[in-house]
């Protein structure tokens, strides 16, 4: 992995800045891909989805925040000449964004984040995949009948955001219901054609719903069902 340089990006409701990491070259080897859709390279990280204003506390999406230049290169050109001008104090002095915790995510939709159908459901992804954090190392997996309601309203909310017309979305669903251990109601969604590239994920999840198991799992493949727009 070779990293680029920090970008200076500026919060949409107050302007205070903050810091962008960028990566000029990655790959995917050593990547995890799990059963509820979450992966993670670590040759390719990727910069926050959003991130909570240091200044104002108003989450903001990341990659749509105006870029003001680049940390380590701020350059300016007259004629033939080009000259390297001093990096501004707040600029070298600007914190990175930072990904929201389970409940950051729950706040930015409870905000109004989300404008669209697609981004509630990107949002609501992220807020099961982080609440799932803790069950992929050692951590005993605690069912979501046993987790607070905030997490349960969620799950439950983002079944109906999946559409069944739209693969990836389906199987997110099935697990979505697996996970709640409503299995039959997980194979039910399994059930149908599914594109021959996702169908050994329809298996895994298939064979997990029939022995009654809920908790999730990392997959065997360097592939990973993604939410598609619909």
């Amino acid at each position: 992995m070779i990293q680029g340089p920090d970008e200076i990006i500026a919060c949409p409701h107050c302007g205070a800045l903050h810091r962008r990491r960028t990566v000029l070259s990655g790959n995917t080897f050593g990547a995890e891909v799990w059963t509820d859709g979450w992966s993670w390279a670590p040759m390719l990280p990727q910069p926050p989805l959003i991130s909570r204003c240091t200044r104002c506390s108003r989450f903001f999406w990341v990659g749509r925040a105006e870029c003001l230049g680049e940390l380590e290169s701020v350059i300016a050109a007259s004629g033939l000449q080009v000259q390297r001008l001093s990096i501004p104090n707040d600029w070298k002095a600007a914190p990175h964004v930072q990904p929201p915790d389970e409940a950051g995510w729950l706040e930015a939709i409870a905000q109004g984040l989300a404008k669209e159908r697609d981004e509630e459901r990107e949002l609501r992804i992220q807020a099961w995949w982080e609440g799932n954090m803790p069950y992929r190392r050692d951590t005993p997996w605690v069912p979501f009948s046993q987790r607070a309601q905030a997490a349960r309203d969620n799950l439950r909310a983002l079944q109906t955001l999946c559409s069944p017309k739209e693969p990836t979305q389906r199987l997110l669903k099935a697990e979505a219901l697996r996970e709640e251990e409503r299995f039959e109601d997980a194979l039910g969604a399994l059930a149908g054609e599914l594109p021959k590239e996702l169908q050994w994920v329809a298996d895994t999840l298939r064979a997990l719903a029939q022995q009654g198991i809920s908790e999730v799992r990392r997959l065997s493949k360097s592939a990973a069902p993604r939410p598609a727009n619909s």
